[in-house]
């Protein structure tokens, strides 16, 4: 008991003169940005260094859209630099409308492309998306990952909605 009511205090002098939040709604509304940026980061870490199985899916979709023909490796390259640079907006908090609204479109692009491909009864053992970690999957576990993906960046948009309108009363 005593134990808990130092580490109460510490906490609530630590929120009064440093400002420092600690309540659960400032972490709850934190969850979606975390999640997105490890994701982001385990994705890009792991392209960075197995970019075989995504070069190949950007070949099949490449298929589908014959102007992107011969820049496979560019490409993936731009989505790993992408990635990076949306883990590192959500991690520091800064611009997380513009974060999750790229995220959003960056996400949503790839799921839409997957989708084609499931479409058109395409078969791939692995989409790539996590490279050298390899728990990538087929199409199908692709496509649900994303929608979940999707999800979270609608919850993370929304509760910064949220958190935007409280604070500017």
């Amino acid at each position: 008991m005593k134990t808990y009511n130092s580490c109460y205090l510490i906490l609530n002098d630590l929120k009064l003169n440093y400002g420092m939040k600690y309540d659960y709604k400032y972490i709850l509304s934190n969850i979606p940005g975390a999640i997105l940026g490890i994701v982001f980061t385990i994705s890009g870490i792991g392209k960075f260094f197995d970019k075989t199985d995504a070069v190949n899916l950007v070949k099949v979709v490449s298929e589908k859209i014959p102007t992107s023909t011969g820049w496979e490796n560019e490409i993936v390259l731009l989505t790993i630099l992408v990635e990076l640079i949306l883990a590192g907006l959500l991690f520091s908090k800064k611009k997380l409308f513009i974060a999750y609204i790229f995220s959003f479109l960056f996400v949503g692009t790839f799921t839409v492309a997957i989708g084609l491909l499931y479409h058109d009864g395409v078969s791939l053992s692995s989409c790539g998306c996590f490279g050298a970690f390899g728990f990538s999957g087929g199409i199908e576990i692709t496509l649900g990952r994303n929608v979940v993906l999707l999800c979270l960046i609608v919850t993370g948009y929304l509760i910064e909605i949220q958190n935007e309108s409280i604070t500017s009363k």
